[in-house]
């Protein structure tokens, strides 16, 4: 299925899901220009959602809002439009896994939890940051930092996507419970008690993310619900250094600080997170821990990457003999026009051929410099001269003459007879 932007050319083709949530679907897509094809993630509400006109818009409003970010830690919004299935968002698709899928499988090394960290901080603190062209401050806020919206590329680095979709869908009261199940335990304190909050509910947020990292589990469980709240509102934050021994101090402090219930606990922006990070970064590498994020995606699924190639070769190739990326009647019109063109072209060389041909038939024909002047036609009845007579031989001879041929015509007879009577005097003399 082909599917287009609203004033846009271009084309996107649905290969395969990718993933599916309460809010929406993203499907894998790819866009076919002259030489190459390139993947994206396209994303589109459920149908029940994309039926209410007010979550429609808020939906591209965010979306917008959201491809103003152009950040390496941030999955890019390239397009974004409305079709004949409603409202659709165009993003950059990052062949990895979500970072969900990584805390499933236990703990991380604390390197790869400290990178992923200072990169999500990264790309929180360019949309924290953001600002318009008369250079206003636009408000980011995420409200949804979770695993499942921390891509992890195989090249080893992390990418932040979903900027403001569970914003815009707080301000509809008929989808704000599914839209924020199982999202409760990444909630700050502020948020759940309905006070007024900024950007430091979304470092409350990158602080859970980063202690499920470290521990291979979830911080308030997995049930949600009254219990996980009370939970978020009342309890301490525990210390990730009684998880595991191998935590630096620096980083048992940091995660305290980033699960305040104070919100003037916390860091007070997400860079100052991501530069602490890098000082423990740096000192791993000091210690000779240089740690390759890239090889540790590598090591841990590189088999899923080769079936997710496979996938994507299988899909391209079964989309090629099924759906075309023009659509039908544009393809038509398209044809019709290089038909036309073809025609005017015939007709002009058949013309152009005639014009020619008249021009050489009309033509006076040249002789060639070198050829002798025309000869005159003969008469009709040219004379036949009179064999010449050689001087006088014996009369034996001219017994043995040759023998005459028959003339053809009454003139060539009177001249033989003559010829004959001459030579008969000759002999009497």
């Amino acid at each position: 299925m082909s599917v287009a932007a609203t004033g846009s050319p271009s084309r996107y083709r649905t290969l395969f899901e990718l993933a599916r949530g309460g809010m929406g679907r993203v499907d894998l897509a790819a866009r076919e220009d002259v030489r190459f094809v390139r993947l994206f993630a396209l994303k589109r509400l459920h149908p029940h959602l994309a039926d209410d006109a007010g979550i429609r818009e808020m939906f591209l409003d965010e979306a917008r809002l959201a491809g103003l970010i152009h950040h390496p830690n941030v999955v890019g919004v390239v397009d974004v439009g409305q079709d004949q299935l409603g409202p659709f968002l165009v993003m950059d698709y990052i062949d990895g896994v979500p970072l969900s899928q990584l805390v499933a499988q236990g703990p991380l090394p604390v390197p790869a939890a400290c990178r992923i960290a200072m990169q999500v901080a990264e790309g929180l603190h360019a949309a924290h940051e953001l600002r318009d062209m008369h250079g206003n401050a636009l408000g980011i806020i995420h409200r949804d930092v979770s695993p499942q919206n921390i891509l992890v590329g195989f090249d080893g680095n992390a990418r932040l996507t979903d900027f403001g979709v569970a914003r815009a869908m707080d301000s509809g009261s008929q989808t704000r419970t599914g839209v924020l199940k199982g999202k409760l335990s990444y909630m700050a304190p502020e948020r759940l008690r309905f006070e007024p909050f900024d950007r430091k509910a979304d470092i409350y947020a990158l602080g859970v993310v980063f202690w499920e990292m470290l521990s291979g589990r979830r911080l308030f469980g997995a049930a949600e619900g009254d219990e996980t709240a009370r939970k978020i509102l009342n309890e301490g934050p525990p210390d990730i250094g009684m998880e595991r021994d191998d935590v630096p101090s620096a980083v048992v402090e940091l995660m305290f600080e980033l699960l305040a219930k104070d919100p003037n606990l916390r860091p007070q922006t997400a860079d100052d997170v991501a530069r602490r990070l890098q000082t423990v970064l740096d000192a791993f590498v000091q210690e000779g821990e240089n740690f390759d994020m890239a090889a540790f995606m590598e090591a841990g699924f590189a088999a899923l990457k080769a079936v997710r190639n496979d996938q994507v070769r299988v899909a391209l190739a079964a989309s090629h003999s099924t759906e075309q990326t023009v659509p039908v009647r544009a393809r038509s019109a398209h044809m019709r026009g290089v038909w036309a063109l073809v025609g005017v072209l015939m007709l002009g060389l058949a013309v152009l051929f005639v014009i020619r041909a008249n021009a050489d038939r009309n033509e006076p024909a040249v002789l060639p410099t070198h050829a002798s002047p025309p000869v005159p036609p003969p008469a009709a009845n040219p004379p036949v001269a009179a064999p010449a007579v050689s001087a006088p031989k014996p009369p034996a001879e001219v017994v043995a003459s040759p023998k005459v041929a028959k003339p053809a015509t009454k003139t060539s007879k009177r001249s033989n007879r003559k010829t004959t009577e001459k030579l008969r005097l000759w002999q009497w003399r």
